[in-house]
């Protein structure tokens, strides 16, 4: 968990999600999970402040403090961001604690709620802010391709024990639907590219900073 932190810092959040679930589940054993994160977040981030005469904490914790929020992207966040261009994992997310009903597995989907909400979380609250791009996205995309990953897993053991016809049909439309996904997540990287223009803003920039 440290180590997504590290990759991307509003992550912590779903380390808090999974440190309050650690405590209602392993109870006293919660300490070692939370002691770890304390002392490897601050340890990092003590150590990177050291190597850059502390401009680390400066731009990870200072300089977001002045970022203005997007009022329009706390509900554009879900019809803009998750529901178009997350349809198909958000779905399937959603039924995978759908299908797991049984008493036993009870913990196991406390677990992934909890990385749920916390990815969810992380992802809306760095995107709601002036600046916040896509790549917020990241951590609620990959809590909700584990999620339909196991769903899908679920569903394909419970048809390869069924014998009907109807199986090997149904199983098509899940990957089918699935591919669907992953064109959806397509995208041209060329428009990352920079233009004329953007390298004449660069140079300008960069001539006003001298």
């Amino acid at each position: 968990m440290a180590i997504a932190y590290l990759t991307k810092q509003s992550c912590l959040i779903i380390g808090i999600t999974l440190g309050l679930y650690a405590v209602y589940a392993l109870r006293w054993r919660a300490l070692w999970y939370i002691g770890a994160l304390v002392l490897t977040i601050s340890g990092s981030t003590l150590l990177f402040d050291a190597f850059t005469d502390g401009w680390f904490s400066y731009y990870v914790y200072e300089l977001p403090k002045n970022h203005t929020m997007d009022i329009p992207v706390i509900i554009s966040f879900w019809t803009d961001d998750i529901l178009p261009k997350l349809p198909v994992v958000f779905a399937g997310g959603l039924a995978f604690f759908g299908l797991a009903r049984a008493p036993k597995e009870r913990e196991n989907l406390l677990f992934w709620l909890s990385c749920l909400i916390g990815s969810l979380v992380s992802s809306w609250s760095t995107r709601v802010f002036a600046g916040g791009f896509e790549n917020a996205l990241i951590p609620t995309s990959a809590v909700l391709a584990i999620l339909s990953g196991l769903l899908l897993s679920r569903v394909t053991t419970l048809f390869q024990k069924d014998v009907s016809r109807a199986a090997k049909p149904i199983l098509l439309g899940f990957a089918i639907i699935y591919c669907i996904q992953f064109y959806i997540f397509g995208y041209n990287p060329v428009a990352q590219l920079p233009t004329k223009a953007d390298k004449s803003y660069g140079e300008q920039f960069i001539s006003r900073m001298a």
